[in-house]
């Protein structure tokens, strides 16, 4: 299922992707999409070592594995913009499709655990005058090594986290759960590693194959059809 068919979805499935996790599973991994953030976008602390092209590491034994690219850079003050690259691939090695995913993001220290708060910004409710918007948000416990990130995913599925709708009532609710595995994506942790700048050419190529916008491919514009004459 391609993103455009599920960004209305509370868990958001990455080209099939998974997303950008368990891409390995990628199906790599949903995204779970969270009724409430965790921290404070107007306060924030940037952390520069997440700034940067970051690159899935599969799994030693993965034939072909679909490639997933993050991008992080700054956006604001103690924001960042990061998007979320996948690329699902054919026997041959070149990509079948791929899919892009738009955030906006802050880091959010619980504890002594480091988190990653990512908004949507690929809600089409923004869109739909018959619905309130609603956004969803994403939030991601991280541990540095150097060039390389370990991350992994809050669950949507516990009650105390799928029952906050305040940002006080989400912090509360994690730190509860804070050392618990059952609070974080049964697939276990994904490990990234930033792409030197000679690399970065794979962010390009694709980059080249991704649908983007509301549904323009390749920076196209879709063609138009003609309303049904029984269409009001």
């Amino acid at each position: 299922m391609a993103i455009k068919d599920v960004v209305r979805s509370r868990r958001i499935t990455l080209i099939s992707l998974l997303f950008f996790v368990p891409l390995a599973v990628i199906l790599l991994t949903t995204f779970a999409c969270l009724p409430a953030p965790i921290g404070d976008p107007e306060k924030a602390v940037i952390d520069k070592d997440l700034i940067g092209v970051w690159e899935i590491v599969p799994p030693a034994d993965a034939k072909n594995a679909d490639q997933v690219i993050v991008v992080v850079r700054p956006l604001a003050a103690h924001t960042y913009y990061v998007q979320y690259l996948e690329g699902k691939k054919n026997d041959d090695g070149t990509v079948k499709e791929a899919a892009l995913l738009n955030y906006r993001a802050w880091t959010a220290p619980l504890g002594d655990e480091h988190f990653f708060c990512m908004e949507s910004l690929d809600n089409l409710d923004y869109l739909d005058k018959q619905n309130d918007a609603k956004l969803f948000y994403s939030i991601i416990n991280y541990k540095k090594d150097k060039n390389q990130l370990s991350i992994r995913q809050v669950k949507d599925d516990i009650d105390a986290v799928q029952n906050a709708t305040t940002r006080e009532q989400m912090e509360a609710a994690i730190k509860q759960n804070l050392n618990k595995e059952e609070l974080y994506d049964k697939s276990g942790p994904t490990t990234f590693r930033k792409l030197d700048k000679e690399e970065l050419d794979r962010v390009v190529q694709l980059r080249s194959s991704v649908e983007v916008g509301l549904g323009h491919k390749k920076g196209i514009a879709p063609a138009t059809t003609e309303p049904k004459k029984d269409q009001p």
